[in-house]
């Protein structure tokens, strides 16, 4: 199996939680997601591995359970693609803003320890993390001013693209 494409799998892995909040139309989502991003991390304990997203993930689905089921902020449970779009943007940008692309962690598994420490690696998962970062905040923009059928075709697509150039960009650059 490629590189790129066991990366690939680990990063879509690590989109778990996502698809179970997106997925799940009720007040439920925010307690399977949690559930999910505590699995993420505790998988993370067992390999001895770092990933930023489970974290960022869990602390966000957290909040979200105390103000949705605690505090009966209804907002956080309406707006969730919203809310969820902005939370990963941002991880997005302060992670490049800090120079350790977010995408890093999850292909660091997939290649050979030197390699993931290179500047060459660096660099490519700063541009993979820069598309996924325009690709959030662009659904953030799209959630809040129409949701509706016609956007969630574009942000499964603007998703696809995300994928696409996660597998393509360091399948070029590794010729």
């Amino acid at each position: 199996m490629p590189d790129s494409l066991k990366a690939t799998l680990n990063a879509t892995l690590n989109f778990l939680p996502l698809m179970l909040l997106w997925g799940i139309s009720n007040q439920h989502a925010f307690w399977a997601a949690l559930a999910a991003a505590s699995g993420l991390i505790l998988l993370n304990i067992v390999k001895k591995s770092f990933n930023i997203k489970p974290i960022v993930l869990f602390l966000y689905l957290g909040l979200s359970v105390i103000l949705y089921h605690y505090l009966k902020i209804d907002f956080v449970l309406s707006q969730k693609q919203l809310i969820s779009s902005l939370v990963l943007g941002s991880m997005g940008l302060i992670s490049i803003l800090l120079n350790k692309p977010y995408t890093m962690y999850f292909a660091q598994s997939s290649y050979d320890k030197a390699f993931a420490k290179s500047p060459l690696f660096i660099e490519v998962n700063i541009l993979i993390t820069k598309i996924w970062t325009a690709v959030h905040f662009i659904n953030a923009v799209m959630e809040a001013f129409n949701h509706s059928t016609y956007t969630v075709v574009i942000t499964n697509l603007l998703v696809a693209i995300g994928i696409a150039s996660s597998i393509m960009i360091p399948s070029m650059l590794s010729d």
